[in-house]
């Protein structure tokens, strides 16, 4: 419920990826250069409607984090590279 909770009070999409992304998560591990590897078992219909978004929005914006080197994902495999980029994000900074 914590999640939802979370949810509720984001405004922008991606914030609302961002805190799910950094709150809702199995964390797995965190390697010595601070990445952080988790299994995060949510497909990519199941985050938008969890968000309330189109399932290509959620791919989308998936994309755009990896492309600024925020996140990798492979799967349900996401590795973290940038935690404080992603806080700041889902903070509406």
């Amino acid at each position: 419920m914590e999640c939802v909770r979370l949810l509720g009070l984001s405004h922008s999409v991606p914030q609302r990826l961002a805190k799910v992304l950094l709150d809702c998560r199995v964390r797995e591990a965190e390697q010595p250069n601070h990445e952080i590897r988790l299994r995060f078992p949510l497909t990519h219909r199941e985050l938008s409607q969890m968000l309330g978004v189109t399932r290509e929005t959620v791919t989308r914006l998936l994309t755009t984090f990896e492309r600024k080197k925020f996140i990798q994902h492979h799967g349900s495999n996401v590795v973290i590279y940038n935690e404080r980029a992603l806080r700041v994000l889902s903070s509406g900074g």
